[in-house]
């Protein structure tokens, strides 16, 4: 939109009013700005990174019209891992403020971040992926549910490709789910090079069936 305030080299996220269309705030996963373009009250400094490839994802908070959470991934496996922010449109004069800000869910942890519908069709899942757990490999990913309470303890599934703390380029990747949430699809890239499939269970939050497709050496 003309006007942004956004300068970032990769990831980036925005909402909408779900009435109107009309933006209500966006973000590089460091700064949020309202839909003026200016940042919002304690909104610099959120723990994303702009050279994420996933440095952000916004979701409305499920027990609220007016209230967002923001979560956020550090880049090639940094220590801020993943972090979630709330925002309440309530405040500055209906532009909002940043009320909850860089709590931390797992660190470290892969740049992969998304957002799915729960089943029941007002909750979420946000999952991510995580990176260099004790053993130097790390498989697992961690399932958040979002209920009316906040943000709920990880439901884990260790299955996909081993991510090794020998090569942090292999954190770099998207996570995209299916419109209906039943389907995930993890890329990954530098020396993995391969794009894997899951059957996603939007109802309990655990991945199965991986199916991986070659996407070529070198492909990013």
């Amino acid at each position: 939109l003309p006007g942004s305030a956004m300068n970032t080299l990769q990831g980036c996220a925005s909402i909408s009013d779900a009435a109107t269309g009309l933006l209500l705030f966006y973000t590089n996963g460091d700064t949020v700005w309202d839909k003026n373009n200016n940042p919002m009250p304690n909104g610099l400094g959120l723990h994303g990174n702009i050279q994420s490839s996933q440095s952000a994802v916004i979701i409305q908070h499920p027990d609220s019209t007016n209230k967002y959470f923001i979560f956020c991934s550090d880049a090639m496996g940094g220590a801020n891992g993943i972090t979630y922010n709330e925002v309440d449109m309530t405040l500055n004069a209906g532009l909002g403020d940043v009320t909850l800000k860089n709590v931390q869910l797992v660190t470290p942890a892969c740049e992969k971040i998304c957002a799915v519908r729960h089943c029941n069709g007002v909750d979420f899942w946000v999952v991510v992926h995580g990176y260099q757990n004790n053993t130097g490999v790390d498989t697992t990913f961690y399932a958040y549910e979002i209920t009316q309470n906040g943000v709920q303890a990880p439901v884990t599934t260790n299955i996909g490709n081993q991510i090794l703390s020998s090569n942090i380029a292999s954190t770099i990747g998207y996570l995209k789910a299916s419109p209906d949430g039943r389907k995930l699809a993890s890329a990954n890239s530098y020396g993995i090079d391969t794009v894997q499939l899951f059957d996603f269970n939007n109802a309990t939050g655990a991945l199965s069936n991986c199916i991986s497709i070659p996407t070529g050496a070198g492909s990013q």
